[in-house]
């Protein structure tokens, strides 16, 4: 009997720590689960932070040689293009030190006793033959820009 009594006594303390056991085992596996899902989400968002970052990284390497790239051209273009102002300059002066022929036009026949003689240099005919002086400027201006057709 006092093994029956015993027993009794014994095994209502196990029950308790058993049942104690068994609810924090169902808690801690509860939380265990919730933390790894809470894990599987966490990895998931850094995954496609770390992604949208090299992808942002890639880009901004692509932009900034697009930006050498234009610097490069731009820096070419302004090159040339004073080039050209001060060949186009000298040109220009060129034909400014040729010397001028003047031409007369005929005036008109005077009708009015206070008409005045026209005695201006009249631009030259588009259809008229350039003299040799231009000739040879605009040949010269030719082979400094390096025309095909220069004769």
């Amino acid at each position: 009997m006092l093994w029956k009594g015993m027993k009794t006594m014994m095994t209502k303390p196990f029950t308790i720590a058993l049942i104690l056991s068994l609810s924090f085992n169902v808690l801690f596996g509860y939380l265990s689960y919730s933390f790894y899902a809470d894990k599987q989400v966490a990895e998931q968002s850094l995954k496609a932070a770390t992604d949208a970052n090299k992808s942002l990284e890639d880009a901004l390497v692509k932009k900034e040689t697009a930006c050498k790239v234009t610097d490069v051209i731009v820096s070419e273009y302004t090159k040339e293009k004073q080039e050209i102002v001060r060949e186009t300059d000298g040109v220009l002066d060129d034909i400014d030190k040729l010397p001028s022929m003047p031409v007369q036009v005929e005036s008109k026949p005077k009708r009015q006793d206070n008409a005045k003689e026209q005695t201006k240099d009249a631009p030259v005919s588009l259809d008229g033959r350039l003299g040799d002086d231009i000739k040879r400027v605009l040949s010269q201006s030719c082979h400094s820009s390096k025309g095909s057709n220069c004769d």
